[in-house]
């Protein structure tokens, strides 16, 4: 069980809203802060329905305020002390509207709410009735009492006026409002007094009031703290020693996406999160590997969000989350071309990434254009509940949510998705070229100038492809383009889009997967006629004692030149994957039983791979043709092979013969 909302009332009391939406009551018994709880600890049930809301405050002696996402302001009065289902008769009503413009709200008691709004101005209102009607000082106008207030990593009350603030670094802030008719009058002249440090690890903190603070671990720990200093000075039970009181106060980690998936300079991208955590920071990050091992060169300095937990819908692997936006960007004009992502760590000290795509403006294109497999990164992304590859099976998968294979993180397992990609990004780089990257749906949809490119390189695991990518990629060899393909399993199985859904199997997860692959459709598009080399559905293993290097065959084709390479030499032993052929690898070779589509005449074979697949005879190849256009297709046909460019020289000087012949074509 986790907890989406958890928040603390007079006399201990204490309520926790789960993230499938059940209200619970907690009482906390010991004023010492031991561990002693009403009914053992057990939280009971007393409504229902509560994840709907985008926040929920105390108002003191069991009043509960709810925000609704359109706004709505809601009053509810629990009326029992011992954790009956007691309610108030009009709990529930909406009392006021315009309350999600604040990005934090909290109670004062006695009616007074507070709210700070995205520009950190604090407003103070009194809610008059105690019935729940829609009575309010000044009208229901808000009074401005501060200013700066959104710089905190959590504002909560204290009771009485008091009002604690954690700021980034984890000190402890002591406010005192004293102003009971909204005016602008505060203790120290409005000067948050310290009063402790290294509050900034706790996922959430709040108060009952009366100095009792309680503050929740990532681990799920509650911990029980009492301020005794009423006029703001650092007096603490215990030397501010925090005392366990309980287990299981669990809090959802941070995690998100964004939309669109990529952009050019001056165009927008929308970030949505979700976290049980009081805040996170946001540090964007070009994702280019550094000598010190960091994923990345910072674009920015952190800057905080107040954190939300967001539900998921029912099937949310194909129904968008539709989740708000937290923060946006405008990618800035001097941004190049490359894969970039939201760094998002919250109080938990939890880490997630959302990788996005920026794209060149079309008049500013540099020498090659290179794909994102985000087709194959959506296929393999299970969150919601499904994938391609769970049982049961989806097809249909929306890109509007989490995708948490899309992490960075070189984990030293097997990578074929982004952290894989970023390997050959990272070498291409490191070997000054320079280069655009797009994401499969910007391919699809069409780029603009891609005829002015050297080359365009597709890599690591481009498996899932659109009939309108396969349109434009023989369109651009028809041209006389030129293609590096360096990657296994490619052009394999077709998709489609509606919107921001992908659509695999016609939308029927019962539909037999071969009946997509290109080389089955009506008329065949078998890709090997496109790259010279295919794969087989029964050629790959997950077992890195199954990879080998390549063997060269062909000593005198000139992507060899200044290798010093002959036939027989072994190149790729090594890699980030493992050696050179493995995985998943593509041949040129027609096998009985196998219809994959026959390669072009004019095919060479420069290199085989040494092993061979666990279910036939062949493993993957290095195969070159040129195309009737005047252009060249180059294929490397191993999803093992970027890894090991990274590594691997004489790799390298092979790929980079192959470059330096587009640059200068």
């Amino acid at each position: 069980m986790a907890f989406k909302f958890v928040f603390g009332d007079v006399e201990g009391v204490i309520y926790g809203i789960t993230t499938a939406g059940d209200l619970l009551w907690y009482r906390h018994l010991s004023p010492t802060g031991s561990a002693n709880w009403a009914n053992e600890g057990n939280g009971q049930p007393i409504g229902w329905g509560w994840s709907q809301f985008t926040q929920v405050v105390t108002g003191g002696n069991g009043v509960i305020y709810a925000v609704e996402p359109t706004g709505g302001l809601l009053w509810y009065h629990h009326t029992s002390r011992t954790g009956d289902f007691t309610w108030a008769p009009d709990s529930g009503v909406q009392i006021d509207v315009g309350w999600n413009g604040f990005s934090r709200i909290f109670s004062g008691g006695g009616g007074v709410l507070y709210g700070i709004d995205p520009a950190g101005d604090l407003w103070w209102y009194e809610h008059l009735s105690s019935l729940g009607l829609s009575e309010w000082a000044f009208d229901g106008e808000g009074q401005k009492v501060g200013s700066g207030w959104n710089n905190f990593i959590n504002v909560f009350s204290g009771g009485n006026g008091v009002i604690y603030a954690i700021q980034p670094d984890g000190t402890l802030l002591w406010y005192r409002h004293l102003s009971r008719n909204g005016e602008n009058v505060w203790a120290n002249d409005g000067i948050g007094k310290p009063i402790d440090i290294g509050w900034n690890h706790f996922s959430h903190v709040f108060s009952s009031g009366d100095g009792i603070i309680y503050g929740i671990e990532q681990n799920g720990d509650l911990l029980w703290y009492e301020h005794l200093s009423r006029n703001g000075e650092p007096e603490w039970a215990f030397d501010s020693e925090g005392q366990k009181i309980g287990t299981g106060w669990d809090l959802p980690a941070i995690e998100g996406y964004c939309t669109p998936i990529s952009a050019a300079p001056g165009e927008s991208i929308d970030f949505r999160m979700s976290t049980g955590a009081d805040a996170f920071t946001v540090t964007y990050l070009r994702l280019k590997q550094q000598e010190d091992g960091s994923l990345g060169i910072p674009m920015s300095d952190p800057f905080l969000i107040t954190g939300r937990f967001k539900a998921a819908p029912d099937a949310a692997y194909e129904v968008d989350c539709d989740w708000g936006s937290d923060f946006s960007l405008e990618v800035p004009e001097e941004w190049k071309s490359g894969l970039y992502a939201a760094k998002c760590e919250d109080t938990e000290g939890y880490v997630y990434y959302v990788v996005f795509v920026v794209r060149p403006t079309p008049s500013n294109l540099r020498d090659f254009a290179v794909l994102a497999n985000t087709n194959t990164w959506t296929a393999y992304n299970a969150w919601g509940g499904r994938s391609q590859y769970t049982t049961p099976n989806a097809a249909i998968l929306t890109l509007e949510r989490p995708n948490p294979v899309t992490s960075p993180i070189d984990d030293n397992q097997l990578n074929h998705l982004t952290r894989a990609e970023l390997w050959v990004h990272n070498w291409l780089e490191d070997a000054g070229y320079q280069f655009d990257v797009y994401s499969d749906l910007d391919f699809h949809q069409g780029i603009d100038g891609l005829e002015n490119y050297k080359a365009l390189i597709i890599h690591t695991h481009p498996e899932y492809w659109t009939s309108e990518m396969m349109d434009h990629l023989e369109f651009f060899l028809g041209q006389g383009g030129r293609l590096l393909y360096l990657a296994g399993n490619g052009l394999f199985e077709r998709v489609a889009f509606d919107g921001k859904k992908m659509i695999l199997r016609d939308g029927d997860p019962s539909n037999p997967r071969p009946s997509f692959w290109f080389r089955n459709a009506n008329p065949p598009r078998p890709e090997r006629a496109i790259l010279g080399v295919a794969y087989e559905d029964d050629n790959w293993s997950g077992n890195r004692s199954d990879y080998a290097p390549f063997v060269v065959t062909m000593e005198s084709h000139r992507f060899f030149k200044d290798t010093g390479l002959t036939n027989g030499n072994l190149i790729g032993q090594n890699g980030r994957n493992g050696a050179a052929s493995g995985w998943e690898m593509d041949s040129s070779k027609q096998l009985p039983d196998h219809v994959p589509g026959a390669p072009p005449d004019n095919i060479q074979i420069l290199a085989e791979g040494t092993n061979v697949g666990p279910a036939n005879d062949f493993s993957g190849q290095i195969t070159y043709y040129d195309t009737d256009a005047g252009g060249f297709v180059f294929a490397a046909g191993s999803l093992t092979f970027g890894g090991s460019l990274a590594v691997d020289t004489n790799l390298q000087q092979i790929v980079q013969n192959v470059l330096n012949e587009c640059l200068t074509a």
